[in-house]
């Protein structure tokens, strides 16, 4: 029997296996080769790779470990040349050249999106705001939302999300499903009492929430405004009081104002104008020159008339005994459209006058004064 068979039957009969280079034996005995397992290194090419009973295994993209650390596997080769999030059996985790770094609390990225890492692993029950190099962000179930635009919170309070991150600029009232905000700086001010405006107006906030049952007034820009669920009513269009003249020539007297009251029709209701009373037949004169828009009869309304003045301002003329205009007509300041009467819901003879600005009643006596 030659040399080499003589190895062979003495491993078969020691159940030695045998892998890679044979080592020299001694005529005594045979030394065995240790069976690569785990994650070790060639000892030929001092290149890292996960073995299984020997063998790299070409199959395995995960995550492994040695007695240094756990090591992200691609095709079989530790790969020191990727930071990212990658999974294992026991979850996902962040991955910085190649290694798990289980100090990591940021938020990372792989092919999937963007998650939340706490002590190196993805964090999936985490509904909060967190940080990374880039900003804060809106996580939802341990993924960035990049579809959210809301109010959020986390340890540190409640911030205003745009795309998924945090606006630090953001000086605004911004709502989530709890309700509007006072935004400053990104942050919700809940000690924040007063008038604070976004894209869709002016709005009263108690403690840093609007309050969509408040009904009374509110200082925005230096002016008393009058409060309407919660929205206040102020416009900027350059318009004052001076612009409009008082509908009824010596008639001052209100027998109703803008606001709560019980109506003997409706009972309790909000009264979006105010009512002057005069004898029947008076002359109505036109508020300022516009458009007629409306020019008709309601149950309600009686004869009435609706008057496009520009600038988002639109008066309204109710329960008139009868009408002096037609819709499309070009009107004057002054010119007598109608004549006082009780037509419709009325106990009486008045004038029902109200203002609408961008489509918000307001109280009419915020545009004109009685004289």
């Amino acid at each position: 029997m030659n040399r080499w068979k003589k190895i062979a039957a003495l491993a078969l009969a020691t159940g030695a296996v045998l892998t890679g280079a044979m080592a020299p034996v001694s005529a005594n005995a045979a030394t065995e080769t240790k069976v690569l397992e785990g994650v070790c290194k060639d000892p030929q090419t001092n290149q890292w790779h996960l073995y299984v009973n020997g063998k790299i295994d070409r199959t395995a993209n995960t995550i492994s470990k040695y007695e240094n650390g756990w090591w992200k596997i691609t095709n079989g080769d530790v790969d020191f040349d990727y930071t990212g999030v990658a999974k294992n059996e026991n979850g996902w985790w962040f991955v910085r050249d190649g290694k798990v770094d289980f100090t990591a609390n940021t938020v990372a990225k792989n092919e999937n999106g963007w998650w939340l890492i706490r002590e190196g692993k993805v964090d999936f029950t985490a509904n909060t705001v967190a940080k990374n190099e880039n900003g804060w962000w809106l996580i939802r179930e341990g993924k960035v939302d990049f579809t959210a635009n809301t109010v959020a919170k986390n340890e540190n309070g409640w911030w205003l999300i745009r795309e998924g991150e945090v606006d630090f600029s953001a000086n605004t009232v911004a709502k989530n499903e709890n309700g509007w905000w006072c935004i400053e700086g990104g942050k919700v001010n809940f000690d924040f009492t007063g008038a604070a405006e976004n894209e869709n107006g002016i709005w009263y906030l108690v403690d840093g929430k609007v309050d969509f049952s408040y009904n009374g007034t509110a200082r925005w820009n230096g002016i008393d405004c009058q409060v309407i669920d919660g929205k206040v009513q102020y416009t900027d269009s350059g318009e004052n009081k001076a612009d409009y003249v008082w509908p009824l020539t010596g008639y001052k007297t209100i027998s109703s104002s803008f606001g709560s009251r019980i109506c003997p029709y409706h009972g309790q209701e909000f009264h979006n104008g105010i009512d002057i009373p005069a004898p029947s037949g008076t002359s109505i004169q036109a508020c300022a020159a516009g458009t007629v828009i409306k020019a008709e009869y309601s149950s309600s309304f009686g004869n009435n008339i609706e008057i496009d003045h520009g600038n988002g301002v639109h008066t309204m003329y109710l329960h008139c005994f009868s009408l002096n205009v037609t819709v499309g007509q070009k009107v004057s300041q002054g010119d007598v459209i109608g004549y006082v009467g009780m037509t419709g819901d009325a106990t009486g003879n008045h004038l029902d006058l109200r203002f609408k600005v961008s489509g918000t009643y307001v109280d009419p006596l915020t545009m004109v004064t009685p004289k």
